[in-house]
Formats: C-alpha cells, structure tokens, sequence
C-alpha cells in the first residue's frame, strides 16, 4: 500500500505543477493584455500629436492671412503718407516673421520632445516585456525538466511493477500446473 500511496502523491504533485502551468499560463495572458493597453496609450499619444501638429498648422496659415492682410493694410495706408507708414509696415512685418518662426521652432521642438518621450515609454515597455518574457521561459523550462523526471520516474516504476506482476503471474502459472 505504501507504494500505492507514493503513485498517488507523485500523481497529485504532477497535477499541481500542471494547475501551477496553467497559473503561468493566465499571467503570461495578463502581460499580453498589459502590452495591448500600453500600445493604446501610445495610439492615443500620438493622435495628440497629430492633433497637436493640425493645429499648429492651422495656426500658421491663420498668422500668413494675418500678415497678408496687414500687408494690404499697409498698401493702402502707403497711399496716403508713404514715409511713416511703412517703416511701421517693416516693423511689423519684421516682427510677424519673427513670431512665425518663433512658433515654428516651438512646435518643433514640442514634437520633438512627444517624440522622444513615446521613444522612450516604447523602449522600457519592450526591455521590460522582454525581460518578463525570458524569465517566465527559463521558468516553464525548468518546470517541464522537472516534470519530464517526475514521469519518467512514474514510468519506470509502473514497469517496474508490470515486471513484478507478470513475474508474479508466471510464478502463480508454474504453481497451479
């Protein structure tokens, strides 16, 4: 019977190595839906940026109209005292260029930096996936090395004993005849 009980042990310490895989099973599923939820936040950023680039370009055309309007302005008023108004027109017109491209480099910048931020959030998320990923593998290696000895074991016992039953049979076969 101690045998009989040592099987049942073995069995029932293999069914918990197989709940225990299908344990690692359900976070390896949890890390998938992490990774998914990650690549929304990134969707989601760079639809800001797009958004953030659409209105700066908006911008843009709606300070060019400014600036042509103002120029138009300055043409008419050129008309009535050429000297005073379009040194006031030069001034302007110098600092609506300068403001331009002021606002260029700014948002070039922004975008500059929500690309290098999404870079960075991509770059740790994939190391850090990456890292869980091989230590889980190295983890379910281990496992089915461990489990692979344990049904061998089981194995070799259970010919063990079908040896020993047909020894048993052939000896009880011999003792009848």
């Amino acid at each position: 019977m101690s045998l009989t009980e040592d099987l049942r042990g073995k069995v029932e310490a293999a069914m918990g190595r197989l709940v225990s895989l299908a344990e690692r099973l359900d976070e390896i599923e949890s890390l998938e839906q992490s990774l998914r939820e990650a690549n929304g936040g990134l969707a989601q950023v760079s639809a800001n940026i797009s958004e953030l680039a659409g209105s700066a370009r908006t911008a843009h055309e709606s300070l060019d109209a400014t600036l042509k309007a103002l120029e138009r302005a300055a043409d008419a008023l050129v008309r009535l005292d050429p000297g005073t108004i379009s040194s006031a027109i030069e001034a302007t017109n110098t600092s609506m260029k300068v403001a331009i491209a002021d606002s260029s480099k700014e948002l070039s910048g922004h975008v500059s930096e929500q690309a290098q931020a999404i870079t960075q959030v991509v770059s740790t998320n994939h190391d850090a996936t990456q890292q869980q990923l091989r230590e889980q593998a190295a983890q379910q290696a281990e496992r089915r090395a461990n489990d692979v000895k344990v049904f061998k074991w089981i194995g070799s016992l259970l010919l063990t004993l079908l040896i020993i039953l047909v020894i048993l049979a052939v000896l009880i076969f011999i003792n009848i005849q």
